[in-house]
């Protein structure tokens, strides 16, 4: 690994024209970085960083590189699992369970992406395969995080539905306490923001509207750009499924036909889908209900 990163490191560097008299005297040695490059030594933090920002490299596109310009393990398994629903892949969903389980890996990240993967495989087929442990097991590892990671709130922003009412409340709160100071980060505040979307319908849903109150002022911290058009899009719904839990409106229940409507026009079939299957189950409850 060392040498691949002083391989990367050259590669980035050259491709730039900086030669290793330009970045010399910042702090750095000529001839302590071409033996980094050459995988001979290996640079202590603060310098590897200032290496870095030489040649105007970013710390996440630079481990990018150094994995062969594939995403952190977690990130491929989430891509893996949502193609899997796409498709209703039940068998691929089920192969992905049996060898994570049969890996010696007995690290907790491993142990939570097994209940992960039990988690979504329940989800798709309808056969039970995660018990209250699992749950326990994972609630108490996010309440033992201090500082949320991408790692921690993509795993609660993918099974967030699964907690009781009163778990799901503290952690989505807790999700955004712990993460506020990702907020000026573009890629972040977006998955962040989208998580509180997600607590907010499904406050609704559970009936709670003070509560869901809460996520929509939180939600408007955020305030989605105008090239943010899915995120505007859901919380258009969401607001309108507010509105209709609230008032029974006509007209709520017509703007949410209209967003759904929209995800058809720009070709988001399956999407619209997904958004037209929840509407039916709302006229359904209503339905019945009265």
């Amino acid at each position: 690994m060392l040498k691949k990163f002083g391989e990367i490191y050259k590669l980035f560097r050259e491709s730039r024209k900086i030669t290793l008299r330009d970045i010399e005297h910042r702090g750095i040695s000529r001839s302590q970085l071409s033996r980094f490059e050459k995988g001979e030594t290996d640079l202590t933090t603060t310098k590897f960083f200032l290496a870095l920002e030489q040649i105007n490299v970013p710390i996440e596109e630079f481990m990018y590189a150094v994995k062969d310009f594939k995403r952190d393990c977690f990130y491929q398994l989430i891509d893996e699992v949502k193609q899997c629903f796409l498709n209703r892949n039940v068998p691929k969903l089920h192969k992905m369970l049996i060898k994570r389980m049969e890996n010696d890996d007995t690290s907790i990240f491993s142990t939570i992406e097994i209940i992960f993967l039990k988690i979504k495989l329940q989800e798709l087929s309808g056969e039970e395969y995660f018990n209250d442990t699992d749950i326990n097991r994972i609630t108490d590892y996010l309440f033992g995080v201090n500082y949320w990671g991408m790692f921690e709130i993509l795993l609660f922003g993918n099974i967030m539905y699964i907690f009781n009412y009163e778990t799901f409340l503290l952690l989505s709160k807790e999700l955004l306490h712990r993460t506020e100071f990702y907020h000026d980060i573009p890629s972040y505040r977006r998955v962040i923001a989208s998580i509180a979307l997600n607590a907010f319908i499904i406050c609704i849903e559970r009936g709670y509207l003070v509560d869901a109150k809460y996520f929509e002022k939180q939600i408007s911290r955020f305030y989605f750009d105008e090239s943010e058009i899915y995120e505007r899009l859901i919380y258009t719904y969401a607001r309108s499924f507010y509105e209709f839990k609230k008032e029974q409106t006509t007209q709520s229940i017509l703007k949410m036909r209209k967003v759904i409507g929209f995800m058809r026009v720009v070709e988001c079939e399956k999407l619209a889908e997904r958004y037209e299957e929840h509407l039916n189950k709302i006229l359904s409850s209503f339905s019945d209900d009265n």
